[in-house]
């Protein structure tokens, strides 16, 4: 299973997570382009060229503000990664975290707590750094929430994570 691409979560493009945790952005790219298009085509007023192009720079915005949720940030370690690993799960598992993955390259760990509320963690394991990742889970079926979703929970948890190192 492919977890990083570049230094960006992997989501494979036209998979139901990418749909889910791009799908808004893609939608208003989409319909402000074909209606722009459309618009040319049969020559409309200068006030929907105008409606159209906000609708796909709006979408555009929304795309750059999503994928760069998807950025991984890194930090060095003062202790074994297999060490500040253990405590991140001791840690996630007393906070309510379900962890889903574990093994010798990568954890992710899931946090739900309501409809709006389902975070991912993702720790990707190097020598004497880590690389994490913070998001709402892209299999929620749930567009509007992977937009607004702060995910305080989780950046608390992780901030306490942090001070293991």
């Amino acid at each position: 299973m492919k977890i990083k691409k570049g230094n960006k979560l992997y989501l494979k493009v036209g998979s139901l997570g990418w749909s889910n945790y791009l799908g808004i952005p893609i939608y208003f790219i989409v319909i402000g382009s074909i209606a722009l298009v459309i618009t040319f085509v049969k020559g409309g007023e200068f006030r929907n060229y105008a409606i159209y192009t906000i609708i796909s720079i709006i979408g555009i915005l929304l795309y750059i503000y999503q994928n760069d949720k998807l950025k991984f940030r890194s930090l060095d370690l003062n202790v074994p990664t297999d060490q500040f690993i253990e405590n991140a799960k001791m840690l996630l598992e007393r906070e309510g975290w379900i962890i889903e993955y574990d093994n010798q390259k990568y954890l992710q760990a899931i946090y739900r707590t309501g409809l709006f509320r389902l975070d991912l963690l993702t720790i990707i394991k190097f020598k004497h750094r880590i690389e994490y990742n913070l998001i709402h889970h892209p299999q929620d079926h749930n567009s509007i929430a992977s937009l607004i979703d702060l995910n305080l929970k989780g950046k608390k948890t992780l901030n306490q994570i942090i001070t293991y190192t």
